[in-house]
């Protein structure tokens, strides 16, 4: 859901809207507007949502400076955990290993 809702906004933006982070959710929110169904809950997910139903604080900032900044949708959409498997585990293991705290 989430790739196909962020790769058609992105095919809708032109190279000149690219350059302005407020002109990506100007489009974002046109989009949403008409949107419906599932994709109408993505947008409400992402931050984007309408006058009716609102927004859950979301992540539009996130994904229309990633939009500027040419991220597609593909590395955008990565599942949480999958991103937390790949970040190095160095700090947990320092921590696994020091003594405990005096009292």
């Amino acid at each position: 859901m989430c790739k196909s809702v962020i790769s058609q906004i992105d095919a809708i933006l032109t190279p000149k809207q690219r350059e302005d982070v407020e002109s990506v959710e100007k489009v974002m929110r046109s989009w949403c507007d008409t949107s419906k169904g599932k994709d109408k809950t993505m947008c409400y997910y992402m931050g984007v949502g309408d006058a009716e139903q609102g927004t859950s604080g979301g992540v539009k900032r996130d994904i229309s400076s990633s939009l500027t900044r040419g991220i597609n949708a593909k590395r955008l959409c990565v599942p949480r955990h999958a991103m937390l498997e790949r970040a190095p585990k160095t700090r947990t293991r320092e921590l696994e290993r020091a003594p405990p705290p005096r009292r």
